[in-house]
């Protein structure tokens, strides 16, 4: 039924006061919310509703106007309530007292204008309607809809725009506001400023990049300012890069763009990478650098990338750069981008010379290139990205495959080009004092100058500076020309070479070279600006290169075209540009001028003169080791040694540093944050020994640095930490080693270690380092031709390339299906791999990560194999379902197919061809065929040459050996077979293998559960590498064959050495085999541990002592012989005085029953529960009573057809003769009714079995999941009792200790007391009630683990926790 206008007008003046009440109460409120506007959007509202209550009529269109009001001003009053919340929350150091307003984001700033201007536009019309006279007023009260309509319309457009149509809330205003309210302070951003490096254009060391000459270049800035607005086709560009060849002018072309866009808001972040700068020519600070940057420059992004880097920076300081992209840069301005209604401005990004990083850094420069392009394309906020660089190969290369403009200005017509530099020339000398004089003599200079840079920027500004700078009059400007315009004549390398020549025989002629020993003093400066690896001051070369700062100062001066140092002894000098240094040491000029820089004698005593200053008595202790100097050495020392000659006097101070200061070393690196290269530099200077005859290392030395090798491998996560770890953690875990012997006893300055009572490891495993990242077996592995990475194939549809020294996983590539075989191009200039995957070979740039080509596969299936020729060109695959393949990899055309015997089936036969084989010299292939090995011409015709038959199961693994004479094939019946490919037949037979084979010069490797390696020659086994619980899927070698890599079920890839020779027996109680369950005794004196082989050891805590063990031989009798069948030990305890030992195992025969150990004789007895029907259901918890006269156990329930076949709880009495069944009882059977699987068989079980502390009630709690059943029994009866009255407070036992993530961390203080490596982590395992269970256990400060290789280690925290 219609409502009645009077009734409706009611309601509407009900709605229009309460809204004009909201707002009029909260006016206090509006007037301190931290938001300029919102107070007088309030009263423009207020009064337009005193307006709306004058109307009448035209009921229903004055209705929702007054919804529309409400609506809004309960927008308003909420903003303002929250944000003021919000104010009083925030820092009030930062704010201060009383009314505050928020400097709001220019996006959300402008939402709130737009409200305001429209909502004082509604009102003055309406008051206008109201006061133009009296017959107005009047016709006012009876305001028609349309009018009403129109009021309304404007109202919710006015919202709209303020709540963004709808997409925010209140909340996300509210949390814009929050973020608006974080203090501009750097205290929020220090700790991610200590990760960034000084590098913005304002710097002083890019002074030199400053001198753009306005006018020149202007096509290429007006390229990039279009692009930096958003305008024209360039828009669609997230990325621009400039390339030219060296002396182009890039960086001033960059430099001078950076200016342009800080002028306007809207420079993000400049970084500017410089070639022999440490901190300049790595890619480890970029990220941070622009994030920091990005929020200092950039308003609306600092809350955002404030709370981000604190949020990123709890989980690691050095995180990989993949997360550094995600977290400091992508996520923050997406959420900007998110809750912002008009995005600001393009946001532009600086990334200049890249070509100038470092080479080592070159794979994660890639990286980071092919992270970064990619998702700064697909960012909703607009942030750009403009990159300079050299045209070289590599990075070319890394950026084919992304989206972006490039400008080449080495393509730009020469004309343009020439009258570049001529206008700079003509300004440049416009401002000589001499110019009159200097160009009345030479009129023709600016053209011969012009011609002689040749279209280099470089050389016009290097050129400019040589004739004017420390000029005394015109004839000497004029001699300067003309000893650049002669030098272009004399036919020593580029015209760039001829200039750099020219500037230094001009600075240092003959007769001043000649002074003293000042032409020595000259090359040692020369030598530290073409081969230091950082840029020095004059103070830190005078220690470095015993050159006085005085006399490097005033050589410094007289390069001042050449480079760039200042006055200060402090300031650090450097090249003017990166081609400066390649001149000064390039071969090519070593007799054709005096200022050749020979780098092996320099290199020699520069890493003499580091190692005496890292060997000096307390150079490397903590209020010294950053300084300059010190710092420079402990970073760079192995560089010098490996390009330097052997000599004595280096052999002595190799000696003196590692017999004295090698962990001080270690101490120093992690300070200073690059622990990273500990590893490198110590497998640097193992291959230069390895290259000396004369002047070799002692042999505790050689053994000092193999062990420092293996201690910085394992070690590395805790001492990148906090090097106190070095003494602590690191050392307590060596095994006995040289390094052991001469610094095991240091400590820490508290003295808190670390204490193992357990034997310590007699050796070092062979396994160097385990990678982890893959989430399924790991298919395939391979190494590089250099060595350098690995690359790995996964059945998680994912290949990851990592970087071999320091193990860390720098590309990941996803897949469609399971990766079978990877493979890295012979040639590695081309940067490629190929994979095959379902049905599909791939190639890929392993830098980026791009996919190249894609070739389907349909007719053969997934390809399992595949071979690269060596010269890179072919790929050879071996297929499903169908016949190898040949392919042409740079056309990617199918060349031929090898059909194995003749196609007059066209049935297909599966897996017949599982594995395929390049020859070293490229001429034959090899292909497993069923049980055959197949050997082809691989040159067409591609024919069959011969069959080798011998095996009797499919062939799955085919390598040549080196010699091109032999072949070697594995197959499925676990053999290997040695074949000679002229005469057909097979030399050896091996056994022993399962999956996979590799080979190497001395080598031949097979792998299983085990690794075995043979004699290549011989044919014997050497030695064996175990790899517990794992099978090894796959093998490789690398180059040089010192590595061997293995991938595994485990998910995992291990890198091993191959010159590890069987040591002793390892330490008694070393199982080998998982530990699946410990338990302390009562009194913390004892130990318990069971293994997955069923044996069971008794430890004593204080020592480590093993006291007792219990083989499964001991434990079952002949009846129950399993042979084959798990055997684990699953429950284990002590008895309250510690006499006995009760634990059950989870074999087959004997899973429901209860054995019980002597502890004092070793004698092995059991306990009941004969199993009666031929399903059993085994125990899952077993418990001795308080006073020792009872044991219980706990069964899983098992039901068939709804009947019980065996009893969920049994009791033990022990009495003269032993232990006897006093009692089975059925718990919680009517509780089972409803919960009996379709399959007609249930399983639950006990949970917790808990005696009374009277030793006269037992309680017995049952879960599963969703369910839990809990019941008490009186022992003596068996009856249930009142869980209400008999129940019982369990004394609650909280574990003092906890792994997480390799540390031991107490539970009460949280803090990381130590780390361990992985092989002594606990085992965790998912059992077969579905739960996750970890063999370990503690007691007051004790903590022990079971690993998965079967090793238990008991820790002594108590230095630590007391500590």
């Amino acid at each position: 039924m219609p409502r009645s206008n009077s009734r409706l007008n009611k309601n509407i003046d009900k709605t229009l006061e309460l809204s004009k009440t909201i707002l009029e109460s909260g006016k206090d409120v509006l007037q301190l919310a931290p938001i300029g506007g919102l107070d007088t959007a309030a009263g423009a509202l207020v009064t337009f509703i005193g307006m709306i209550q004058q109307a009448r009529g035209n009921a229903e269109a004055r209705e929702k106007l007054a919804n529309q009001i409400q609506e809004l001003a309960n927008i308003i009053k909420d903003i303002a309530e929250n944000s003021r919340r919000a104010l009083q929350g925030a820092d009030r150091e930062a704010w201060g007292e009383g009314p505050a307003q928020v400097s709001l984001s220019p996006a959300l700033q402008k939402r709130i204008n737009v409200l305001v201007g429209e909502l004082e536009a509604i009102r003055d019309d309406a008051d206008k309607l109201r006061k133009h006279n009296v017959l107005s007023r009047f016709l006012y009260s009876k305001l028609d809809a349309e009018t009403l309509k129109g009021f309304q319309a404007r109202l919710k457009n006015a919202t709209d725009v303020f709540m963004l149509g709808s997409q925010a809330t209140v909340e996300h205003f509210v949390n814009e506001i929050k973020m608006m309210l974080t203090p501009r302070t750097d205290d929020l951003l220090k700790d991610l400023k200590a990760l960034a490096v000084q590098t913005s254009y304002r710097e002083e060391y890019n002074k030199a990049k400053s001198r753009y000459l306005k006018g020149t270049r202007s096509t290429v800035l007006a390229d990039l300012e279009m692009w930096a607005v958003g305008g024209g086709d360039l828009n669609q560009y997230s990325v621009f890069v400039l390339s030219g060849v060296a002396g182009t002018g890039k960086s001033t072309i960059a430099y001078e763009f950076a200016r342009w866009l800080d002028d306007r808001n809207m420079l993000g972040a400049t970084f500017f990478f410089v070639r022999g700068s440490e901190q300049f020519s790595t890619t480890r600070f970029v990220l941070p650098t622009i994030a920091y940057q990005l929020a200092m420059l950039q308003d609306s992004l600092f809350p955002h990338i404030a709370k981000a880097s604190q949020d990123h920076l709890k989980r690691g300081q050095q995180q990989q750069s993949n997360y550094q992209l995600d977290d400091l840069i992508v996520k923050p301005l997406q959420e900007v981008a998110d809750t912002s209604y008009n995005l600001p401005l393009p946001v532009i990004v600086i990334i200049d010379a890249i070509d100038e990083c470092a080479p080592n850094d070159q794979p994660a420069l890639a990286f980071l290139l092919s992270n970064l392009i990619p998702k700064v394309q697909q960012l909703a906020f607009p942030l750009r990205v403009l990159i300079t660089t050299r045209p070289e190969l590599r990075i070319m290369n890394t950026l084919y495959f992304q989206r972006f403009h490039q400008v080449k200005l080495h393509e730009i017509p020469r004309p343009s080009v020439d009258s570049d530099i001529a206008h700079y020339f003509e300004t440049g000398l416009s401002h000589f004092i001499y110019r009159e004089a200097f160009i009345a003599k030479r009129p023709a200079a600016i053209r011969q100058l012009t011609e002689a840079a040749e279209g280099l920027f470089i050389y016009a500004s290097t050129a400019l500076d040589f004739l004017t700078k420390d000029v005394d009059h015109s004839d000497q400007a004029v001699e300067n020309l003309n000893a650049l315009l002669s030098a272009k004549g004399s036919g020593i390398g580029s015209h760039l070479d001829q200039l750099y020549l020219s500037v230094l025989t001009s600075a240092f002629p003959t007769h001043v070279l000649e002074r003293g020993n000042y032409r020595a003093r000259v090359a040692g400066v020369l030598g530290a600006i073409a081969l230091l690896q950082d840029s020095v001051s004059p103070n830190t070369l005078q220690v470095l290169a015993g050159i006085e700062v005085s006399t490097t100062q005033g050589i410094l001066k007289r390069l001042g075209s050449l480079v760039i140092a200042e006055d200060n002894p402090d300031s650090e000098f450097r090249p003017l540009h990166a081609t400066f240094p390649q001149f000064l040491i390039d071969p090519s000029h070593r007799t054709d001028h005096a200022f050749y820089v020979d780098p092996t004698p320099y290199h020699g005593s520069l890493a003499v003169r580091c190692l005496e200053l890292i060997t000096s008595q307390d150079a490397l202790r903590s209020d010294k080791r950053r300084t300059s100097h010190v710092k420079y050495s402990c970073v760079h020392w192995a560089t010098h040694l490996s390009l330097a000659n052997p000599t004595e006097e280096l052999s002595r101070l190799l000696d003196t540093f590692f017999h004295n200061n090698l962990l001080l070393w270690f101490e120093a690196l992690s300070d200073i944050g690059r622990l990273e290269i500990a590893g490198p530099v110590l497998d640097r200077v193992r291959k230069w020994f390895q290259t000396q005859s004369n002047h070799g290392p002692s042999s505790l030395t050689l053994a000092l640095l193999n062990d420092a090798y293996r201690f910085i491998l394992l070690f590395f996560d805790p001492i990148r930490v906090d090097p106190k770890h070095i003494y602590v953690t690191a050392l307590p875990l060596t095994p006995h080693c040289a390094l052991l012997d001469v610094y095991g006893s240091c400590k820490p300055l508290d003295g808190a270690v670390l204490r193992i009572t357990t034997e310590r490891e007699s050796h070092w495993g062979p396994c160097l380092r385990v990678m982890e990242g893959h989430k399924g077996t790991v298919l395939s592995v391979r190494f590089s031709s250099d060595g350098r990475h690995i690359v790995s194939g996964s059945c998680d549809h994912t290949i990851k390339i990592w970087d071999t020294e320091t193990g860390v996983m720098l590309n990941t590539m996803q897949c469609r299906g399971w990766i079978y075989s990877v493979a890295f191009r012979p040639d590695m200039n081309t940067g490629q791999i190929a994979s095959a995957d379902d049905r599909t070979m791939r190639i890929w740039d392993f830098s980026s990560g791009a996919e190249l080509h894609k070739i389907q596969l349909d007719e053969t299936g997934a390809p399992l194999g595949l071979a690269y020729s060596p010269d890179g060109k072919y790929i050879l695959l071996a297929s499903y379902n169908g016949p190898p393949s040949l392919w042409d990899v740079s056309n990617r055309k199918l060349l031929a197919r090898l059909y194995s015997e003749p196609q007059t089936s066209t049935r297909r036969s599966r897996h017949l061809h599982r594995s395929v084989a390049w020859s070293p010299d490229g001429s034959k292939l090899a292909i497993g065929y069923k049980e055959q090995v197949q050997i082809w011409n691989a040159q067409d015709p591609y024919g069959l040459i011969k069959n080798l038959t011998g095996h009797t199961s499919p062939v799955t693994s085919i390598v040549f050996t080196h010699d091109n004479k032999r072949i070697i094939s594995g197959a499925l019946d676990e053999t290997l077979r040695v074949w000679h490919i002229n005469s057909g037949i097979y030399l050896k037979v091996l056994e022993g293998y399962s999956s996979a084979v590799a080979i190497s010069a001395t080598l031949i490797a097979s792998a299983s559960d085990v690794i075995r390696l043979w004699d290549a020659k011989s044919y014997t086994l050497t030695r064996v590498l175990n790899s517990p619980n794992n099978i090894n899927t796959s093998l490789a070698f690398s180059p040089d064959g010192d590595r061997l890599l293995s991938g595994s079920t485990s998910s995992t890839l291990c890198l091993w050495d191959t010159s590890y020779q069987a040591r002793e027996k390892t330490p008694s109680g070393y199982s080998s085999v998982a530990a699946t369950c410990m338990t302390f005794s009562g009194d913390g004196a004892l130990i318990a541990t069971g293994s997955e082989k069923g044996t069971v050891m008794i430890w004593e805590t204080k020592t480590g002592k093993l006291l007792r063990s219990a083989e499964p031989s001991t434990i079952l009798r002949t009846k129950y012989s399993l042979s084959k069948s798990r055997t684990g030990v699953k429950h284990i305890i002590f008895s309250p005085d510690q006499k006995e030992l009760a634990f059950s195992r989870h074999n087959e025969p004997e899973k429901n029953s209860i054995w019980v150990l002597d502890v004092n004789s070793g004698e092995v007895k059991r306990v009941g529960c004969q199993p009666e029907h031929e399903r059993r259901p085994g125990i899952i918890g077993i418990s001795y009573s308080p006073d020792g006269k009872w044991l219980s156990a706990g069964f899983r329930q098992a039901i068939f057809s709804g009947y019980p076949v065996s009893d969920p709880l049994c009791i033990w009495q022990l009495g003269t003769s032993g232990w006897s069944l006093h009692r089975s009882i059925w718990a919680g059977a009517d509780r089972l009714a409803g919960l009996i699987s379709p399959g007609g068989i249930i399983r639950r079980g006990a949970a917790d079995l808990e005696f009374s502390p009277d030793s006269t009630s037992l309680r017995y709690q049952c879960s599963k999941r969703r369910d839990m059943f809990k019941y008490i029994y009186d022992v003596t009866t068996g009856d249930q009792l009142d869980e209400a009255k008999h129940n019982w407070k369990t004394a609650s036992v909280v574990a003092l200790f906890k792994e997480q993530d390799g540390w031991i961390i107490s539970t009460e203080t949280k803090k990381k007391l130590c780390w361990i490596p992985e092989s002594k982590r606990s085992y965790r395992m998912l059992d077969s009630s579905g739960e996750w269970r970890t063999t370990c256990a503690s007691y007051e400060s004790y903590y022990a683990t079971g690993s998965e290789a079967g090793e238990v280690t008991i820790f002594d925290l108590s230095e630590l926790v007391k500590k």
